[in-house]
């Protein structure tokens, strides 16, 4: 039964069987192939990873190599020189991963006391080597760069005292190489406790003599440029590229020598999320500038293959009935992983080739031309150089070199060309300029070799690099000024200037000196032998100096840590001249001739000259060209609140307020650089934040040949004229403004006085010619008007004149602290026959104990104005209701009426000088409108406010306040101002 069971379905179980076979099979393939395309991507990426370190530190060694070159084109480095070099290097290309840079001196032990006096660190008054040892010889820090408070611990220090740093600076010294250093500690240790660095060390050897022993070296030694490298900076920017491009998740682990004690870098890259176990480690050992390094690699990635695996084995079970699908599948499987394996391989391969030429080449971009096609391939350093992307290269038309060369770097390119084809020169090297992206022009070393021929001889293809060489084009250049500066100021010297070199026998013994250089006022100046050329000339020959007299110089001079100055006479002209000696330097020293006649004139009317300035009542500011501070006087430091240290070198914007358009300034420069005096006032700012009004002129300031090199701005400070204008025009501002008050004031006065002196006359008249046939009655009814209309003429007046006596400031004002409520009532009291006819009633709702500091005088007129108003306005049978609330200052009166009330036109007139209001009363009472204005020229005395709420037919209620202390003054016209809502 079993047996005709399988022999009916011996295909099945083939199928199963075959199936099975061939699902293993496949397994095996796939981890075979993802293993081996693993293991490749690990390779690509661990030589990626090793020559971009090897790129980075190549720049690091162009720093230091440009460095020395400083020290070869220059005959004494100042440190201005050295600021200004290490200011010179791109801070993203030279400087990445650089700490600082600087320059370490070679001295021995016997000369460490005249160097210890000659070289005082900058910025300090004192200066000693550290530590303190018994070595013979010492190499101590002369010059390094950023200085920071961090760094300034490091001048002076003997780097000859660490090992390591000792044997990098040997190593470096005899092979005349860059030498690098393994893991150092700085003398600011603490500050840079959790950073690792190394040293990169490049010999620096003195001008003229012989370098090719070993020997030779060590005499010749002059010291050591070295730069400190951060490695943590120095790859962070290739480390980030790498977390956000590697699809690997790798550890790379740098170790100095094979021991593996001193980890000189440690870091995860690639994807970092990735969880798995290592795989694979690879230790990769580099040559590193006389040191050797072992770069070690473990791949987390290995372990991911399994996954892969056991999906193709679950998979191949499940669907091995599909015999035919599977057989395709898993040999169309194998094919593609093998062209996948095979294609890496070769691309693998290509990639090695073309970094292994850029390796023996230089860290600088790379080309390589097709010479019969023109095709030419770039690396992305070559593109980075002219500001450009790969994919921005290839978009240019193939005449890219014509696009972007110089047009007149063309014909000398093309000339070395086919000097180089033709076999007349071994290579094509040439300076040239291309165009960057941004429109400036790169210079750049283009150097390059034919590295393939055809049968017949006829060029086929050149590889070369491109070596951006701006910033050493740029130091030539200063080079040159610099040199040309001194040049012109040296002859434009009065006084006479040597250079002059020692000559020692083979016993070391001084006997001689030649003159290397003189200025042009040495021919008028010096007293020596017309008959003998000067320059190369000894000087017991031009001098006439005996081999005594030189041994007696040798002997002052020798141990001179500072110039000596001695008085000689011209035996040709008689006069008094002045001989400077500079200290020996390098075998060298400076002799100056200076006649001392003109010169003790010169130095008196310069020393009143400075006097002057500084003790002259204005600001005086110089700055060069560009606009930097180069002097201010006692009196600038006076006014601006800054010291001289703290503006010399910065920009006068940091008087700036903003508050100058740039018309204005463009105006400005405009003026000053056509030569011309700019005269103006600035708005500018102290240190300490505080504003003022500067008067200024500028000047121009020329030279010889009338050409600008600095200006002069002579300052005076008018804040206080300013303001007193200002407040001038404020017043006189408002000086009109109340002109035209009292004007329309006294207009309306004019015509309140007519109302009733046009009644009064009316009835006069009358009187005058009807009195005798008048009635009584009659009389008596004319008399009554008469009184009426004198009545109001009178209290009109006296309004008029209380004002009056007011706006002079001749009314008393004697202010005391008095209880509110005795006043109150004795006012209520003076209007209570006016209440009685109105039938209206008054109640008292002060706090009782309110006290008030007050002239009992005014306060009385202003609460018989508001009572008299607040009867007059208010119906037969109303209320007027006194109200009262305090704070901690003052206190607040209100006077109620439930009367007719204002409209809101009428309400904003009231208290103006210019609108007097007046109205007849409830019962035709009369009203001048001088009463309010009064009552608010007595509040705004006792420093109180005044206003008012109404509304119509509803009723007025008026406020004032008075101080609870003594803080009542004077009222000026500025109060009243503020007070024009009371």
């Amino acid at each position: 039964m079993i047996q005709n069971i399988l022999k009916k379905n011996w295909v099945a179980w083939a199928v199963l069987v075959i199936g099975s076979l061939l699902t293993i099979v496949a397994a095996f393939e796939v981890h075979t192939v993802k293993k081996t395309t693993e293991s490749v991507a690990f390779t690509t990426t661990r030589n990626e990873v090793k020559n971009k370190i090897l790129e980075r530190l190549s720049h690091q060694k162009q720093v230091v190599h440009n460095a020395v070159g400083l020290f070869e084109s220059i005959d004494s480095v100042r440190r201005k020189d050295w600021t200004d070099f290490v200011q010179s290097l791109d801070d993203d290309q030279d400087l990445k991963g650089v700490e600082y840079v600087g320059f370490t001196q070679y001295i021995h032990k016997d000369k460490l006391g005249e160097h210890v006096v000659g070289e005082p660190m900058e910025g300090s008054n004192k200066y000693t080597v550290t530590p303190q040892h018994n070595l013979d010889i010492i190499s101590e820090i002369v010059y390094v760069e950023p200085i920071s408070g961090k760094k300034i611990t490091e001048f002076g220090y003997d780097m000859f005292t660490n090992d390591t740093c000792r044997a990098a600076m040997e190593r470096a010294r005899d092979s005349h190489k860059v030498s690098i250093t393994g893991l150092v500690i700085a003398a600011h240790d603490s500050i840079y406790s959790n950073q690792r660095r190394i040293m990169m060390f490049a010999p620096v050897y003195k001008r003229g003599l012989p370098k090719r022993t070993v020997h030779d070296r060590q005499t010749a030694l002059q010291g050591w440029v070295f730069c400190t490298i951060n490695l943590n900076d120095l790859l962070q920017e290739n480390i980030h590229n790498w977390n956000s491009t590697l699809q690997q998740k790798i550890g790379l682990t740098i170790y100095d020598t094979h021991s593996q004690q001193s980890i000189l870098f440690e870091k995860i890259i690639g994807d970092t999320a990735l969880d798995r176990k290592i795989g694979e480690s690879v230790s990769i050992p580099a040559e590193v500038f006389g040191r050797r390094w072992m770069i070690v690699f473990n791949n987390y990635n290995i372990n991911g293959i399994y996954k892969e695996v056991v999906v193709v084995t679950l998979s191949g079970f499940i669907i091995c009935f599909l015999l035919f699908a599977l057989l395709r599948s898993s040999m169309t499987m194998h094919t593609t992983a093998l062209q996948i394996a095979g294609k890496l391989t070769h691309d693998l391969k290509e990639s090695e080739k073309r970094l292994q030429d850029v390796i023996i080449g230089t860290n600088a971009g790379t080309w390589e031309w097709n010479i019969q096609t023109g095709e030419t391939v770039f690396n992305e350093r070559w593109a980075e150089i002219i500001g450009y992307s790969l994919d921005e290269l290839n978009s240019i038309s193939k005449d890219l070199w014509l696009n972007l060369a110089h047009p007149d770097d063309l014909a000398e390119s093309k000339k070395l060309l086919e000097k180089h084809f033709s076999g007349e020169l071994p290579y094509y090297s040439f300076d040239s300029r291309l165009k960057h992206k941004d429109g400036t022009w790169v210079w750049v070393l283009d150097r390059g070799k034919i590295t393939e021929w055809d049968s017949e001889g006829k060029p086929l293809r050149m590889s070369g690099t491109h070596t951006d060489i701006t910033a050493r084009k740029r130091m030539e250049e200063k080079l040159r000024e610099s040199e040309g500066r001194l040049r012109v100021i040296l002859d434009t010297l009065t006084e006479g200037v040597a250079l002059n070199e020692l000559i020692f026998n083979e016993k070391g013994e001084m006997v001689d000196v030649r003159i290397l250089e003189v200025n042009q006022a040495f021919y008028s100046t010096a007293d020596y032998n017309k008959d003998v050329k000067v320059i190369g000339a000894l000087a017991s020959e031009i001098y006439g100096i005996s081999s005594e007299e030189m041994k007696q110089f040798w002997s002052h001079h020798i141990y001179a840590s500072k110039i000596v100055i001695r008085e000689i006479i011209s035996p040709l002209n008689q006069k008094v001249f002045s001989l400077s000696t500079s200290p020996f330097k390098n075998n060298r020293y400076v002799t100056t001739f200076s006649d001392i006649t003109e010169f003790k004139l010169v130095e008196d009317k310069i020393a009143m000259l400075s006097k002057a300035v500084e003790q002259i009542p204005v600001s005086i500011m110089i700055t060069d060209l560009a606009g930097t501070i180069q002097f201010v006087n006692k009196k600038f430091t006076e006014v601006t609140g800054y010291t001289s240290a703290e503006v010399i070198n910065r920009n006068p914007r940091i008087l700036n307020t903003g508050a100058q358009s740039q018309e204005y300034y463009a105006e400005l420069f405009q003026t000053i650089l056509s030569g011309k005096e700019w005269h103006g006032v600035f708005h500018n700012k102290k240190s300490s934040g505080e504003l003022y009004w500067a008067s200024q002129v500028i000047s121009p300031i020329v030279d010889h040949e009338g050409k600008i090199y600095s200006f002069l701005s002579i300052m005076e400070d008018i804040s206080e004229r300013k303001e007193a204008i200002n407040e001038l025009n404020i017043a006189n501002e408002r000086l009109q403004k109340l002109n035209a008050e009292k004007d329309k004031f006294f207009s309306i006065i004019a015509h309140d006085l007519r109302s009733p002196f046009s009644g009064f006359l009316g009835l006069t008249k009358i009187m005058a010619e009807d009195l005798l046939t008048m009635p009584i009655s009659e009389i008596m009814e004319m008399a009554q008007m008469m009184q009426k209309s004198a009545d109001t003429m009178y209290k009109l007046l006296e309004n008029l004149l209380e004002w009056s006596r007011m706006e002079r400031g001749i009314t008393p004002f004697n202010p005391e602290l008095y209880e509110f409520n005795g006043i109150a009532e004795q006012n209520i009291a003076l209007v209570t026959s006016s209440c009685e006819k109105k039938n209206i009633r008054i109640v008292n709702n002060l706090t009782p104990g309110i006290s008030v500091w007050c002239d009992i005088p005014m306060i009385n007129s202003v609460l018989r104005n508001l009572l008299s108003n607040a009867i007059k306005f208010t119906k037969k049978g109303g209320e007027v209701t006194l109200t009262s609330f305090e704070d901690e200052q003052e206190v607040v009166i209100s006077v109620h009426d439930n009367g007719i009330g204002m409209d809101p036109v009428t309400l904003s007139k009231l208290f103006r000088l210019d609108e007097i209001v007046s109205r007849p009363g409830t019962e035709g009472e009369p009203s001048t409108g001088l009463g309010l204005l009064l009552c608010k020229e007595f509040i705004v005395k006792h420093d109180g406010r005044i206003w008012a709420e109404s509304e119509a037919e509803t009723g007025t209620t008026f406020y004032f306040s008075l101080p609870k202390k003594s803080m009542v003054s004077e009222v000026n016209h500025t109060n009243l101002e503020q007070n024009e809502t009371v």
